[in-house]
């Protein structure tokens, strides 16, 4: 199975421009992996994305907390950025 399926497999109907934000911006794919299963990790980040968009909630790009106001990143991430830059 691949990962364009693993997430359609998760949020049925999801476009080819989902599919590649959820696989690229919310994975370690292709090779950072937090466990040794990437098809779960793949599953399990498309049905955190779809529950929190079903909620009305957006999720920080990097860490998957709640952000508000119309923010990319949590504070927590905006923070380390920040002192990466400097």
């Amino acid at each position: 199975m691949t990962p364009i399926e693993i997430v359609q497999k998760a949020i049925p109907g999801a476009d080819a421009a989902l599919c590649d934000h959820i696989i690229w911006g919310r994975t370690g794919f292709p090779s950072f992996w937090k466990s040794g299963n990437p098809a779960r990790e793949i599953f399990e980040a498309a049905r955190r994305l779809q529950r929190a968009v079903a909620n009305g909630r957006r999720l920080c790009d990097h860490c998957d907390r709640e952000v508000t106001d119309g923010n990319y990143c949590c504070p927590s991430c905006s923070g380390t950025l920040e002192r990466a830059r400097a």
